[in-house]
């Protein structure tokens, strides 16, 4: 189980569950790295960050 996993384990959220959004995290901010880069912009991964908790957690 990744860390990631586990935090959300926390919240009462099933393990299956919880590898996965673990999983969509890694996959929304290295996303939103390189396309913050692509484009010299940002707000897109500062956005996405703020973002995440609430995505995670309500997803």
């Amino acid at each position: 189980m990744t860390s990631g996993a586990a935090v959300l384990m926390a919240e009462r959220m099933e393990e299956n569950v919880a590898k996965q959004q673990a999983e969509k995290a890694v996959i929304l901010v290295q996303g939103s790295l390189i396309l913050s880069q692509g484009l010299n912009d940002v707000k897109i991964f500062k956005r996405i960050i703020g973002d995440l908790p609430t995505e995670l957690l309500l997803s």
